[in-house]
């Protein structure tokens, strides 16, 4: 589980974002054909969706490179963190949106500027098939 601990040290940095890609190392093909791949998938933790949600409210979007932020091996815990990222009631802010199953491999993340994210609009669903597009500077 990704935890407070892990993301601390870039406070500073998650101030200035209004997305934050969490690159685990989970979209590399040794996993993903592979029922570790959705078996054993890292996930965030619900302190961790309070954290973003509390102290970083320009933040609008989460993405990480595993099949979800929610741990199969934590469902429990991964319903938790959902309903934490989506509520929009408790926090300040709008609701964060979640990007999952996300191929991060590439060595130029560090230069990301844009992100265009469009999804299938589909009536009477919950999530989407995303294309997602960066613009580097």
């Amino acid at each position: 589980m990704i935890k407070i601990e892990d993301l601390s040290s870039y406070e500073k940095n998650l101030k200035k974002c209004d997305i934050l890609l969490l690159k685990t190392g989970f979209w590399r093909w040794r996993y993903r054909n592979k029922g570790i791949y959705r078996l054993e998938n890292p996930g965030v933790s619900p302190e961790v969706a309070d954290y973003i949600r509390s102290k970083f409210e320009n933040i609008r979007c989460v993405g990480i490179d595993s099949i979800s932020v929610s741990s199969y091996a934590n469902r429990g815990l991964g319903r938790k963190t959902h309903q934490i990222f989506l509520k929009d009631n408790e926090y300040r802010g709008d609701p964060v949106f979640l990007l999952e199953d996300l191929n991060l491999s590439s060595r130029y993340l560090d230069r990301l500027k844009t992100i265009f994210i469009c999804p299938l609009m589909i009536e009477n669903i919950d999530s989407a098939p995303c294309t997602v597009i960066g613009m580097l500077r």
